[in-house]
């Protein structure tokens, strides 16, 4: 950690389990803020607001390179945006145009809507790349840590990979830590 830096925390594990742990935490005030999920969300909003300027892989490279733009004032001061957003735009795979590539946006009305492989979807497409972006801030960050809720994990579908009620990003989150648990050292805490 890097003296005169206030360290940052991330919270992984299923919600309702997080949402326990940081009434409990003692040591110092979490809040639902330190959820990856609050980045997640907030790329989801902008990507609604957006919706009608998304129709082609250039205008959402141009989002992808911009996206604190798209932001709202009080989001945008987010403390690891700057390092989440770097993260999403460096690999490939983790691009938002690369990740929305085969998604249509319809309009209706006034309304826009996302529409893969004929369902109408949420833009959420990004959550599990998202997930995976935090923890690799947390490895190239000094001032970022995990905290790493394993409370209500059946840790048997983590290993086979099942996905039991939505449960699967918080499977391939724990599948991530442990294929980077090295560069995780001293960075990541379970509870």
């Amino acid at each position: 950690m890097l003296a005169g830096v206030k360290k940052q925390i991330l919270i992984y594990g299923l919600k309702s389990s997080r949402d326990k742990f940081i009434l409990s935490y003692s040591e110092e005030k979490l809040t639902s803020n330190n959820y990856i999920d609050c980045y997640n969300n907030e790329i989801k909003k902008a990507i609604d607001c957006a919706a009608k300027n998304l129709s082609t892989a250039e205008k959402w490279k141009d989002f992808t390179n911009n996206l604190l733009n798209y932001l709202s004032s009080p989001v945008s001061n987010f403390p690891l945006w700057k390092n989440y957003l770097q993260c999403l735009q460096k690999k490939e795979k983790n691009r938002l145009e690369n990740i929305y590539r085969d998604v249509h946006i319809l309009k209706s009305g006034e309304n826009y809507f996302f529409e893969k492989n004929g369902e109408v979807i949420k833009p959420i497409l990004h959550a599990k790349r998202g997930c995976k972006i935090g923890i690799d801030v947390a490895r190239l960050d000094p001032n970022v840590e995990l905290f790493f809720v394993l409370d209500e994990i059946n840790m048997r579908d983590v290993v086979h990979k099942n996905d039991f009620h939505g449960r699967s990003i918080t499977n391939r989150e724990l599948r991530y830590v442990y294929r980077h648990r090295f560069s995780l050292e001293n960075k990541i805490t379970f509870f």
